[in-house]
């Protein structure tokens, strides 16, 4: 936990700041989309800058955005100390992030309609053998899971994804919001595989709700090591 308490303190400090100029009435659940106080005039001045009521207004909706982001990112930090084996935390506090359902606004790639025929269309298409271990689409984003031989550098995972995003049909259903990390997981017999995931985030998604499906997918990665089962050694 001292990493995750390390980590909060810079934005602790500027809410600490700003609630000493205001107090602290607002709603720390209000959503907002950025920490910066933002230009809405669209004249290049900052806000915090203007003087009388407009000020004090600015001053208070910044105060909402910092504890708003201070919220989120507790969650995250949670999150992914949980992902990496945290023991400190309660393990009932992974219940906070319930599965998600899917936005209305997902394109049908993106979505468990498409995502795994197009997926498996890109492995076939690929250069080299892709050994699939599964595609997960039950919530998002979906998940592709594959195992892969033993890498040693890093530079090895960049080459495997460049394995799949070469081929045709990526091209035409994914050019952009690519993520994927490599991760190794845990053998009965001592043995460890090597394992890359990839996730695609399309931009009509909301931020926040992308934010959301973060914290989430560090828990499902999380699960997937857990249960990983491994080949029979040669």
């Amino acid at each position: 936990m001292r990493w995750i308490l390390v980590a909060l303190v810079p934005l602790a400090f500027l809410l600490g700041l700003l609630i000493g100029l205001w107090g602290s009435d607002t709603d720390p659940g209000t959503a907002t989309k950025n920490l910066e106080a933002s230009d809405e005039t669209g004249d290049g001045s900052n806000a915090v800058g203007r003087s009388g009521t407009g000020e004090a207004t600015d001053l208070r909706e910044q105060n909402e955005r910092l504890k708003e982001q201070l919220a989120r990112l507790q969650g995250k930090l949670l999150v992914q100390g949980m992902a990496a084996g945290d023991k400190d935390e309660e393990p009932s506090r992974r219940d906070k992030y319930a599965p998600m359902k899917w936005p209305k606004n997902t394109p049908p790639a993106f979505g468990p309609d498409q995502f795994e025929r197009l997926f498996r269309k890109i492995a076939q298409e690929a250069e080299g053998e892709v050994d699939i271990v599964g595609i997960h689409c039950d919530e998002p984003s979906c998940l592709f899971v594959r195992r892969v031989p033993a890498v040693k550098v890093s530079k090895e995972w960049r080459g495997l994804f460049l394995q799949l995003k070469n081929t045709d049909t990526w091209k035409k259903h994914f050019p952009n919001n690519i993520g994927h990390q490599g991760a190794k997981a845990q053998c009965g017999d001592g043995r460890t595989e090597s394992v890359q995931i990839i996730w695609l985030i399309p931009d009509e998604w909301d931020e926040h709700f992308v934010d959301d499906t973060e914290a989430r997918r560090w828990i499902r990665v999380r699960e997937i090591l857990d249960n990983w089962k491994c080949l029979p050694p040669e």
